[in-house]
């Protein structure tokens, strides 16, 4: 993909020529992630010995080099089969990857912003110790998206146990935090924002009502 703040970066730099190989970078179609990350790896470690390249170059260097990074490790759905529909209110789906066979929920979250809040809340309950699934970042089709991995032996049943008190009790454990987070949507609107796994333990899934 290409990186459209290069030029910027070229401009404000004059005629350095360490650059210049971003510029090709900049202007080839072919040119991938993890490439660009080595060239700009590559970049900085020559600017790093080179007293004389000015602040704004380095600073640039980084942001891009930053961008290059996050770009190289961001899983990319768009060749991943969709094999499930969407579930909850947000558009998405079940997807898996064709080389492993892995499964994971992806999902188009309503802004950056409401992604970026439903990852943390996540982090938040597994750092407490709750069940609860890893929400990450993606893209599909050029977009950012959420995803998590697919609990395995997952089983949407929680309606079917709201009677059951062994089973409400382990939920409730993590009452304190949901609480913590002002949770409103645990359950969510069709008991399906937790699920069961193979071990008969309820897993939280949809955190997107937490903060």
């Amino acid at each position: 993909k290409k990186i459209s703040t290069v030029s910027n970066v070229i401009e404000m730099s004059g005629d350095n020529p360490l650059l210049s190989r971003l510029k090709e970078l900049n202007d080839s179609d072919g040119a991938s992630a993890l490439a660009l990350e080595a060239d700009l790896w590559i970049l900085k470690d020559a600017m790093d010995n080179m007293p004389d390249v000015d602040a704004d170059s380095r600073k640039a260097i980084g942001s891009l080099q930053a961008a290059a990074e996050k770009m190289a490790t961001t899983k990319d759905f768009s060749k991943f089969k969709k094999v499930g529909e969407q579930a909850g209110s947000n558009p998405g789906g079940i997807y898996e990857d064709p080389e492993t066979g892995e499964r994971f929920y992806v999902k188009f979250p309503k802004s950056e912003l409401h992604g970026e809040n439903e990852a943390l809340a996540s982090a938040i309950y597994k750092k407490l110790g709750i069940s609860s699934v890893e929400v990450e970042h993606g893209v599909l089709d050029g977009k950012p998206v959420t995803y998590t991995k697919m609990v395995d032996g997952a089983k949407s049943d929680l309606k079917s146990r709201l009677g059951d008190k062994e089973y409400m009790a382990k939920l409730q454990e993590g009452f304190a935090v949901d609480a913590l987070l002002a949770n409103w949507d645990v359950a969510g609107l069709n008991f399906d924002n937790v699920v069961t796994d193979a071990s008969g333990n309820p897993v939280r899934v949809g955190p997107g009502g937490a903060l």
